[in-house]
């Protein structure tokens, strides 16, 4: 499970930002508050605390 990501913060939008994180660029939904604090940090290395979602049932071996 992750439970946190540290990036450099690419792109903040209504209700995700975007992390280049090494080679990749992860998208990782906030909530209104943590936009609000992270407008002015684009370009700069943030970290957030997570927690990892995986939508599917695993019932029918869909995760």
């Amino acid at each position: 499970m992750i439970t946190k990501i540290t990036g450099r913060l690419v792109a903040v939008a209504q209700d995700q930002a975007t992390l280049a994180v090494e080679c990749f660029e992860r998208q990782v939904l906030i909530p209104e508050f943590a936009r609000r604090r992270l407008q002015g940090a684009i370009g700069d290395t943030v970290s957030l605390h997570t927690i990892e979602y995986l939508e599917g049932n695993p019932a029918h071996g869909r995760l």
